[in-house]
């Protein structure tokens, strides 16, 4: 018997091979560390920071959240630990949607946060409804925060064109065609448990969520009054 072989097993396989252990995917299950570090970063960021912003200590823990989730479902290749990695991963677009969102409407502060936990309980309860709308629920909601972001960029000018958004779309696309050569077993070297194209998703999450971070206390500096002597 396996350590995790009394749990039910997951449904979503990756490239890495599944070991007999405690940490079945050493590849996977490692490479979170980067999600946790970054989020445990922007957290104290923001905590001995001159002027904290309640948008990045936001991110800075749905990272943590999506590290820990992601760290548990590859270390157990469980159908409980796929659940608490998609669902932190809606997590994340979920805030995103909603932030731009806010911006884009002109919404409150308290609106967006109302938005947020409908947005979020909804993915996650279709997710737990049926597995599969996890990841399409992700993607949908990564595709309308895109849209919403080139407007706002393009409507609003220099304070929302910053190199930190546009470096986090282009690093998301690239951690993304890694996890499909990955999936897909095109890029793919099942006895490798140090790096496969799984592992360069997770660190490239962790890129995408610190370059958000940069670009939201960017946008939000700029709307903030200028300190007075």
């Amino acid at each position: 018997m396996c350590p995790w072989d009394g749990f039910t097993p997951a449904t979503m396989t990756f490239c890495e091979a599944p070991r007999c252990a405690w940490v079945v995917a050493p590849a996977n299950t490692w490479s979170n560390l980067a999600l946790v570090l970054v989020g445990a970063f922007l957290i104290a960021r923001e905590a001995w920071g001159a002027r904290p912003s309640p948008t990045v200590r936001l991110v800075g823990v749905t990272s943590v959240l999506v590290g820990v989730g992601s760290f548990l479902f590859h270390m157990t290749a469980t159908r409980w630990g796929e659940h608490l990695d998609v669902g932190a991963m809606l997590l994340i677009s979920a805030l995103m949607l909603t932030t731009e969102a806010r911006r884009a409407l002109g919404l409150s502060a308290r609106a967006q946060v109302a938005g947020y936990a409908i947005v979020a309980a909804g993915s996650i309860a279709a997710m737990l409804a049926y597995q599969p709308a996890g990841l399409g629920l992700f993607t949908a909601q990564i595709a309308v925060w895109t849209l919403l972001t080139l407007r706002l960029a393009r409507r609003r000018g220099p304070t929302f064109r910053t190199w930190q958004i546009f470096a986090m779309m282009a690093t998301f696309v690239a951690g993304f065609t890694a996890w499909n050569l990955d999936v897909h077993r095109i890029v793919c070297d099942p006895g490798w448990h140090v790096v496969n194209g799984h592992a360069v998703w997770h660190v490239a999450n962790a890129a995408c969520l610190l370059l958000y971070a940069l670009h939201q206390d960017r946008v939000e500096a700029a709307g903030r009054p200028a300190a007075t002597s």
